[in-house]
């Protein structure tokens, strides 16, 4: 009886540190596609921003850019180009301040097996040198291409 129960227990423990790891597997996942983004904006790379995004979002990007590409005669790379200038030095004149850096942390993470929640602080230096903060949700789904973002809600 004690041999069995004893086994009991191991199994139980066994299939208990299996979910936590699975879990923990997607949660760093989940913080890889958020560095990633957080890499692309700090480098002003809008194409590869677009590919953190969930492709329901980055689809609707890259169409666009190709219909100004195919308007204006540029490639899409070009159209990212353009608007990583326009991010980074002429922010100021369409009324919004661009950033010298940003800083993802993530704070907690829910996650399913195909949706999950980043609560993270966004932290950044506007051009001004003055550092800003703000709360903010993630969201993020798994596709075939891993994790990629697909909203964002501000607290």
């Amino acid at each position: 009886m004690k041999k069995t129960v004893t086994a009991i227990i191991s199994v139980l423990l066994v299939f208990t540190l299996m979910f936590s790891l699975a879990g923990c597997g997607a949660k760093g996942k989940i913080r890889g596609s958020i560095k990633s983004f957080q890499k692309a904006c700090n480098e002003l790379n809008v194409e590869a921003a677009v590919d953190c995004l969930d492709p329901s979002i980055s689809g609707i990007l890259k169409l666009g850019a190709g219909l100004l590409g195919g308007l204006t005669g540029k490639g899409t790379d070009e159209i990212f180009e353009s608007l990583s200038g326009l991010l980074g030095e002429h922010a100021d004149s369409f009324g919004v301040e661009s950033f010298k850096t940003l800083k993802i942390k993530v704070n907690d993470v829910a996650a399913n097996e195909n949706t999950a929640d980043a609560k993270v602080t966004l932290t950044y230096n506007g051009l001004s040198g003055e550092e800003k903060s703000t709360d903010a949700t993630l969201e993020l789904k798994n596709g075939s291409e891993g994790w990629k973002i697909s909203g964002v809600r501000f607290s």
